[in-house]
């Protein structure tokens, strides 16, 4: 007699045999042994535009029921699904036994993009998270946020494949890689000051990174998009602004300002980007050059002066040519159409508030429309704009604060009028390019 304690890895027959002057005798026990369930699941593709097809494969042993989440639901233990996301999805599928309390479960995340969308930087908590906010431009509504962005971020561009962005975080010091489809940080890289505006030659292969208030004489950040390095360092005339690439991507233009006691004069400079060395430099006199954007066939750079209006370079001998003044207007940001018949710039009236859109005419170079986007002493703080690249859409983005006015503003260049705008309440700065345009 006694006992003897076993653990059988699968269900099997357990017998004893006794012998004795009688004879032998036998006794048999079957020990079943229930299998944990197993599980898999995967998305094929992983990474889509929003409304594109996802097939769903799954595998399962030992289950009497199988399910997924947030769709299809209750499945067969073995299949397949065609799901649509809409927003980047983590399924999880879990198997369960009738006998096991504890069901198994596996996941796969899908990541998922709107085909045309803005990528807004906000707070997320302040003084701690920042973020991108993503703006679904079919709808237009924030369908979600990519999170853990670094401190301020300030310039948003866009990677040509369109698959990643370079976000310019302003108090983290650093330019960060962001995956769209998974919002996953891919690099963070160290500049020597706090970034600004940002610009990505057409090729994809560097970013330009204006830096704002720094002391030493390096005002550009020059950063290698194959090993996201930074591999140089340019100095331009202290407190670098906006910079803009050629369609070409043979020239950078800086604008930046070049301070002293007396005056704030302005300063044009433009790099060789085979070389990354400044060839020329434009004094633009008593222009505070703030903004600039390079038109469309390369011919001329807009200048957003703030209080002096807007003036362009003639690209073919760097000339300085001056365009409008708006009495007691602020000339802050500026965004040219598609095909160079408009340059759009972002302006305030320095006595009442007013927040307003100026229109101007490339070929007659004067004031075609004024669309305003507040009544006098609403005041909203700019802070980004952009262009549709093919739609007849500008978006501006705006600091709401307390005022109870939204801050996203859609206007229709055919109609110079706002047909939408919503709050999202934006509280980081942003330059650079915003919107991605999926074909």
């Amino acid at each position: 007699s006694g006992s003897l304690t076993v653990s059988p890895a699968s269900t099997r027959t357990y017998t004893i045999t006794a012998e004795g002057p009688g004879g032998t005798v036998t006794a048999s026990v079957l020990v079943t042994v229930n299998q944990p369930p197993e599980v898999t699941l995967t998305a094929e593709p992983d990474r889509v535009i929003k409304g594109d097809p996802v097939t769903l494969t799954w595998t399962s042993l030992n289950a009497d029921s199988v399910s997924i989440d947030p769709e299809p639901g209750v499945v067969v233990l073995n299949g397949s699904h065609e799901v649509y996301p809409r927003i980047p999805t983590l399924y999880t599928i879990t198997a369960t036994a009738a006998w096991d309390v504890m069901p198994t479960v596996a996941a796969v995340f899908v990541g998922v993009v709107p085909r045309e969308a803005a990528y807004i930087p906000i707070t997320v908590n302040p003084g701690i998270a920042y973020g991108l906010a993503v703006m679904d431009l079919e709808i237009p509504a924030v369908t979600y946020t990519i999170e853990s962005i670094g401190k301020k971020p300030f310039g948003v561009v866009p990677h040509p494949s369109l698959d990643y962005l370079y976000v310019a975080c302003h108090e983290s010091t650093t330019v960060e890689k962001i995956d769209v489809f998974t919002g996953e940080r891919l690099a963070v890289i160290n500049v020597v000051g706090r970034p600004r505006d940002i610009a990505i030659t057409p090729d994809g292969s560097t970013v330009y990174v204006s830096l704002i208030n720094n002391d030493s004489i390096e005002d550009l950040a020059v950063i290698d998009t194959a090993s996201d390095t930074l591999i140089t360092t340019i100095s331009v005339p202290n407190d670098a602004k906006a910079v803009d690439v050629s369609p070409d991507g043979s020239r950078l233009y800086v604008s930046s300002t070049k301070s002293s006691s007396i005056s704030s004069d302005g300063v044009i400079s433009i790099v060789d980007t085979s070389a990354n060395v400044i060839i020329d430099t434009v004094e633009t006199g008593t222009y505070e050059a703030f903004d600039l954007a390079v038109s469309p066939d390369g011919s001329r750079v807009y200048i957003a002066n703030e209080e002096d209006g807007l003036s362009y370079l003639d690209t073919s001998d760097n000339s300085l040519v001056g365009v409008i003044e708006e009495a007691h207007k602020v000339y802050a940001r500026l965004a040219v159409s598609p095909g160079g018949e408009y340059v759009y710039v972002a302006t305030y009236h320095d006595r009442n508030f007013q927040a307003e859109v100026s229109v101007i005419d490339t070929d007659t170079l004067g004031l075609a429309a004024i669309i305003p986007i507040t009544l006098p002493y609403q005041f909203l703080e700019f802070k980004g704009m952009d262009i549709h690249p093919t739609a007849s859409e500008l978006y501006m983005i705006y600091k709401a604060g307390s005022t109870g006015l939204n801050d996203f503003y859609v206007i229709d260049t055919m109609s110079n009028t706002i047909v939408d705008s919503l709050k999202i309440g934006v509280e980081g700065d942003i330059y650079g390019d915003l919107l991605i345009i999926r074909p």
